[in-house]
């Protein structure tokens, strides 16, 4: 089968949470069917990375969306009143390359990685169209409008609003929807009654992240994730601020490592603390993970499955966390993750009797690892993903593509950008 795959950023190299579940999409995929790839960049310097995913993808369709595009799209859809998240990904020369190459190449199923890219295909009714929501992001920018301030609070909740809105829409106009997890399933049925929904989990590289095994030798916290994303850059902001300095006044001697790409002014300036290190984007995050005591991800805002946690697990290395970002891992997550609430004493008593009680780590550690390696699979997630697409196919009859024929190009939507 010919499938193509949209996704916001290109899914190469697999190196953060929305990279990662594309790119072993698309590879679980490419053993059997043909796929073709669209995706934004924001930086030229992506482009080198196109030809290293020949191995799986038949080809790629990329397209430069810098900073100031995505800023002037989001300008348009709030005068629109669009959600902005659609302005930010509204890209008129992308739209044209995939009309162009669901023509050529006659695709016959379309996957979408989150509701933004699904613009890019809406027009096409006539073959199969799946929509990986993976997170309702309408329910984020909801959940973030309740922990900012004005303006920024206001903005959030216009986004929920008009976001819910679109993915209601593409929810009932595409084949199936999926989400990551069953609380987010049942979520989406509460919100989006009628559509299809299938969960399609994460799954994470068990024989990776288990190759550096874990061995501490000093007191050293770790937080690991893309730290321009808002929900990361709070939770170490809050960790270094609020818990870290109780940590240091018992251990002076240790550390707290926070890993990530993108640090942005107010993770580095974190850098000035004692015993604080922002490491920005580094080479291999498993050397990290094999020298941490205890991987800390005290997140406020967190929807669905935490990749961070996935990998920390998979590594065999303890992690204490929030109950809201366990939950989506294992809503009786006790017996594999440690969680504390998101209060600087809470968290901080929690960390310190961890600290103090090293045997305790380690049997939640294996426990966590073995978790991992039963219930989270990127051979299994991919062949649920296969399968809903074979089922959305068997059922779907060809419908003409508005405005095309037999010997007309095709022109539906391109009005609209």
């Amino acid at each position: 089968m010919k499938i193509l795959y949209l996704s916001q950023r290109f899914p190469y190299p697999p190196n953060r949470g929305d990279r990662i579940p594309t790119f072993n999409h698309i590879k679980h995929l490419s053993r059997h069917h043909q796929v073709h790839v669209s995706s934004l960049i924001t930086d030229a310097d992506e482009m080198k990375h196109v030809g290293a995913f020949s191995e799986w993808a038949a080809s790629s369709t990329v397209e430069l969306q810098p900073m100031w595009k995505s800023f002037l799209g989001k300008v348009r859809a709030f005068f629109r009143g669009e959600p902005l998240s659609i302005g930010h990904y509204r890209n008129p020369v992308l739209h044209r390359r995939v009309r162009e190459l669901i023509e050529r190449e006659k695709i016959e199923a379309v996957i979408v990685f989150s509701s933004s890219m699904a613009q890019y295909v809406e027009p096409f009714t006539g073959i199969v169209r799946i929509m990986n929501f993976c997170d309702l992001d309408s329910h984020k920018w909801a959940d973030l409008s309740k922990v900012s301030r004005w303006p920024r609070s206001w903005i959030y909740r216009r986004e929920a609003r008009l976001l819910l809105s679109y993915e209601r829409k593409i929810a009932g106009s595409f084949d199936c929807s999926c989400t990551v997890t069953e609380q987010e399933a049942a979520l989406f049925r509460r919100l989006i009654p009628g559509p299809d929904v299938r969960v399609l989990a994460n799954g994470v590289d068990h024989e990776y992240f288990e190759a550096i095994p874990w061995n501490p030798s000093e007191i050293r916290l770790v937080f690991v994730g893309v730290m321009d994303y808002e929900p990361n850059a709070e939770a170490v902001h809050f960790f270094a601020n609020e818990v870290w300095p109780r940590i240091r006044a018992k251990h002076p001697h240790a550390e707290f490592t926070i890993v990530g790409s993108r640090p942005n002014a107010k993770v580095r300036a974190l850098a000035e603390k004692t015993g604080v290190r922002v490491t920005g984007q580094v080479p291999d995050v498993r050397t990290f993970l094999a020298s941490a005591t205890l991987v800390v991800v005290p997140l406020k805002v967190a929807r669905g499955i935490q990749n961070k946690i996935l990998e920390a697990m998979a590594a065999g290395v303890p992690v204490l966390t929030t109950p809201l970002a366990a939950f989506g891992i294992s809503p009786e997550s006790g017996n594999i993750l440690f969680t504390a609430e998101r209060k600087g004493p809470a968290f901080t008593a929690k960390v310190l009797e961890l600290l103090g009680n090293p045997q305790a780590t380690r049997d939640m550690a294996r426990s966590a690892q073995n978790f991992v390696q039963q219930n989270f699979s990127w051979a299994h997630t991919g062949q649920v993903l296969e399968d809903i697409i074979l089922a959305a196919k068997e059922k779907s009859k060809p419908i003409p593509v508005p405005g095309t024929g037999p010997n007309q190009p095709a022109t539906s939507g391109a009005s609209n950008f």
